[in-house]
């Protein structure tokens, strides 16, 4: 697909598809890397995803590890 190219009908909904499964885990990845990875500018990813009706991470978002306890003695 060409950088600019206006998507419509199937060619969108399965880009729409592809932007969320790259938000979404196992793996996600930050909007920004997702508009270099497809061209596309953050308003048009972030639209899609809000269309999506996804969940919106939270600004520097740090993937849990599932490894490592919360620490909550003031440190």
């Amino acid at each position: 697909m060409k950088r600019g190219q206006r998507l419509t009908g199937e060619r969108a909904e399965r880009f729409g598809a592809y932007v969320v499964s790259l938000y979404s885990e196992p793996e996600p990845m930050a909007i920004r890397a997702i508009c270099e990875k497809t061209g596309r500018s953050y308003g048009n990813i972030h639209r899609i995803l809000t269309d999506a009706k996804v969940t919106m991470r939270s600004r520097g978002y740090q993937k849990p590890s599932g490894t490592e306890e919360h620490r909550d003695d003031g440190e």
